[in-house]
């Protein structure tokens, strides 16, 4: 099975960690909502049989397919239509 390239354990940047700036910073409260609404959708993909875009080597063409598929099923989460405006995409 392939491993993921990032992990969330290995994933640390002090240079991010420090910029108040970032609009979901360590310290910003939507953060954990937005790590738990990803998570869903990618726990919902798989349950689905849909690949994530972890499965896959970055930068591949089925990373990148997998990538905007994954951004389509977050649009579709939040209620937002898709390009072709059908919100049931």
């Amino acid at each position: 099975m392939h491993q993921p390239q990032v992990s969330v354990s290995f994933a640390d940047n002090w240079a991010m960690e420090q910029d108040e700036d970032l609009p979901l910073g360590r310290m910003h409260p939507l953060r954990g909502e937005a790590f738990a609404l990803a998570l869903s959708i990618e726990l919902i993909r798989r349950a689905r049989g849909r690949k994530n875009p972890r499965d896959f080597a970055l930068d591949s063409k089925e990373w990148e397919q997998a990538s905007v598929d994954f951004a389509r099923d977050i649009r579709w989460a939040l209620g937002i239509e898709d390009e072709a405006g059908d919100a049931d995409a």
